[in-house]
């Protein structure tokens, strides 16, 4: 990033900061001037509430909310501009958003004060449809960041999102360190098909994804990105790869991170529009309360960014080379519950929020016409609720799985309870070509009637040191097809 050379404070261009004169003029006024001067600070000065709409950032213009200030959102729609990109995520009303940056280098948001989005149920109220997609409610991003290079995020509080709060959209050198994120709507981190990421000494509290990657354009793939030293409890997953996956992933690692209270999953991976994952670690990783530690899924679904009436399908794609290594995981028995509880009927609500023998698996689900190929755990202790009963119907305990071809785009869309109740309390496999379980412990609170691995249409898997309740585990714990190699060593 260039050195700041001017210093513009937003209050000598008009803003009056008193938390409801709109200050939207006075801060693009600031911004422009110092990316016209050559670049440096703009400043927004302890004590100030300045209420805005959207603004553009420009090259080389670093934001700098300084302790005891805050930049707020407009509860008003029709202060945000609609030139602000698009959600990849069609029709998704999420179009519009409170800082945008396009073409721009050497950018930056910095200081110890707070950006808040301010929302609150019953506020945006104005229905905006520019893609005459229907009846649809904008609600706006804090910040998208598209086609940008050496941006830099540190040390703000970033709040009240209407939907994610940061979206990084085909950015390169980008640096996330030291933010506080608390969105109950949303994500916390969307990082669209990006290179060279590093987020480190994150707090993220979400009610959707705390980071999730996605890769809209086959050409624009997500490459090197580092999570370090970060604390995540979400509503979903914690950290997330795909579904939407037309690029390729590659060279991601995430470690000393804590993973805690998360009610759909803590570590996510689906691809379902033909990418492949590839070159991934994941270590010394602790995950407090979470459902679905691991899971790991490739399927077909139909293009998600299409605006086509009847999308086509799109292919399954390629999983390989993930090595998950020391990790510890308490898992949970269920969700915490959807937003729209009512949604439900009493039985279903509990069927979603309790039951042990659904929710608290690894599970890895592959695709007859993917791959899924050298997943590696290797030091994991594994605490799982217990209490789990095979599916009655299917004395087997097998054939009970329904086989994911095609994921459909619901509210279930890829959690694994649309398959049914997993056969194993720790581990279920289907469609893996090789797998590798070493030094892994599995604890019990109480007894589980299923067995402790399943694995179906695999090739080789080898258990390691696989311990169950303090004992070396035998084959007693594993079920498998025909069609599997299964080596076990002490």
């Amino acid at each position: 990033m260039r050195p700041a050379t001017t210093f513009h404070d937003v209050t000598a261009y008009g803003a009056v900061g008193n938390g409801s004169h709109p200050d939207t003029k006075a801060v693009q006024a600031a911004v422009d001037a110092c990316h016209e001067s050559g670049g440096g600070t703009v400043c927004f000065p302890a004590g100030g509430r300045f209420l805005i709409g959207t603004i553009y950032l420009r090259s080389h213009v670093l934001l700098n909310v300084e302790a005891g200030a805050a930049v707020l959102g407009s509860t008003d729609i029709a202060d945000y501009a609609d030139d602000t990109g698009l959600c990849p995520y069609f029709p998704e009303p999420l179009d519009r958003c409170l800082i945008y940056a396009r073409d721009a280098v050497g950018i930056g948001f910095t200081g110890r004060g707070v950006v808040d989005g301010q929302f609150a149920d019953g506020s945006l109220e104005k229905d905006d449809d520019p893609l005459n997609s229907g009846d649809r409610r904008q609600r706006p991003m804090l910040l998208r960041l598209e086609n940008c290079s050496d941006i830099i995020l540190e040390n703000l509080t970033l709040r009240g999102a209407f939907s994610w709060c940061v979206h990084i959209k085909h950015c390169d050198n980008v640096k996330l360190h030291g933010l506080t994120v608390l969105n109950d709507r949303q994500d916390g981190f969307n990082i669209e098909g990006s290179t060279g990421i590093a987020v480190s000494d994150c707090l993220l509290r979400c009610g959707d994804d705390g980071i999730a990657l996605t890769t809209s354009r086959r050409d624009r793939p997500l490459s090197g990105l580092t999570v370090t030293n970060c604390t995540i409890s979400s509503r979903w997953a914690a950290f997330r790869i795909g579904p939407l996956s037309k690029g390729d992933f590659e060279n991601i690692e995430m470690s000393n991170c804590v993973l805690k209270d998360c009610g759909g999953g803590g570590i996510k991976i689906g691809m379902f529009e033909g990418a492949t994952v590839r070159n991934c670690v994941f270590s010394s990783i602790v995950m407090d309360q979470v459902t679905a530690p691991v899971l790991i899924m490739n399927a077909r679904w139909t293009d998600i960014g299409s605006r086509d009436p009847d999308p086509p399908m799109m292919p399954p794609g390629k999983i390989t080379d993930l090595e998950f290594s020391s990790l510890i995981i308490r898992a949970h028995a269920g969700p915490t519950p959807p937003w729209d509880i009512r949604r439900y009927s009493e039985e279903e609500t509990l069927d979603f929020l309790i039951r042990p023998d659904r929710n608290s698996t690894i599970f890895i689900h592959g695709h007859r016409d993917g791959i899924i190929d050298s997943i590696r755990f290797r030091g994991v202790q594994l605490e799982l609720p217990g209490a789990g009963k095979p599916d009655g119907r299917f004395p087997d305990g097998l054939p009970d799985m329904h086989e994911i071809d095609i994921a459909s785009h619901g509210y279930w869309t890829d959690d694994k309870t649309i398959c049914g109740i997993p056969p194993a309390s720790a581990v279920y496999a289907r469609h893996v070509a090789s797998m590798a379980f070493l030094d892994v412990s599995v604890r019990h609170n109480r007894p589980d009637e299923r067995s402790v691995v399943a694995l179906l249409d695999c090739g080789r898997v080898r258990l390691s040191g696989f311990e169950v309740d303090g004992e070396i585990a035998g084959p007693e714990a594993v079920r498998s097809g025909n069609d599997v190699e299964v080596r076990m060593d002490r």
